[in-house]
């Protein structure tokens, strides 16, 4: 009698597991965010405290916006210099994150055009490689040119970031600005496009209704409040 009854309550746990992993499966976060998005790159840091707090729990999409392209990617100049200068303190003074110098110098080089398509494409192709390292791929991505001054249609800033995470260099390098993955990152544009009018912004889809949870920079505490309002984790 009493193993029937340790058998069904182990077959009672079972079901409520996996029960609750359904539900979680059901539910995900979207973030849409750009590379050359400042706010994004002082809300990086937000993102990945919230991956750590609900890992194991809901998986977070990042989507990519692109913000600059074409013949609307700025060139890099005196102009776009002192364009930055004058935007990037706010945002500094209230996340944190720094803008260096050699950012500014890299806005007033005219041979770099400050293009989304590239570290976009990068992302993507992230996401595909390995899926769970996307969040802290795009952060590292950002800080390399924000914080290091890099160019973001450079291989070799790629490689480095790469490396220190893990992954495949060669297979990167041989994907990144192929057809295909170029392809993807535009439909992942047009998606952005869909479900965002500004950066960063942070969604929620239950049961395939996608829902706002925050635009802008945004106190993460306050958000992981209102993602368990939503649905007990």
């Amino acid at each position: 009698m009493v193993l029937v009854m340790r058998i069904s309550l182990m077959l009672f746990m079972f079901n409520i597991s996996v029960w609750s992993q359904k539900q979680n499966n059901m539910v995900k976060l979207k973030y849409v965010m750009d590379p050359h998005c400042g706010w994004c790159y002082g809300n990086s840091e937000n993102m990945i405290w919230l991956e750590e707090q609900l890992q194991n729990k809901l998986n977070i999409e990042i989507v990519v916006g692109g913000m600059w392209l074409g013949s609307n990617a700025p060139l890099g100049g005196n102009e776009f210099s002192h364009f930055i200068q004058s935007h990037s303190p706010q945002m500094e003074q209230r996340t944190g994150a720094i803008v260096s110098e050699s950012f500014y110098d890299l806005a007033k080089n005219t041979t770099y055009t400050f293009s989304s398509l590239e570290p976009s494409a990068a992302i993507v192709l992230v996401k595909q490689i390995m899926p769970e390292k996307a969040l802290l791929f795009a952060k590292e991505l950002q800080k390399a040119t924000f914080l290091s001054g890099h160019r973001l249609d450079e291989i070799a800033t790629y490689t480095s970031i790469l490396k220190r995470l893990g992954l495949d260099e060669a297979d990167f390098t041989d994907k990144w600005l192929k057809v295909e993955n170029v392809k993807a990152t535009e439909a992942e544009f047009k998606t952005s496009r869909q479900l965002a009018r500004s950066y960063p912004t942070l969604l929620i889809e239950i049961n395939d209704e996608i829902r706002p949870l925050a635009s802008g920079y945004f106190n993460k505490e306050e958000v992981l409040n209102k993602i368990e309002e939503h649905i007990r984790l």
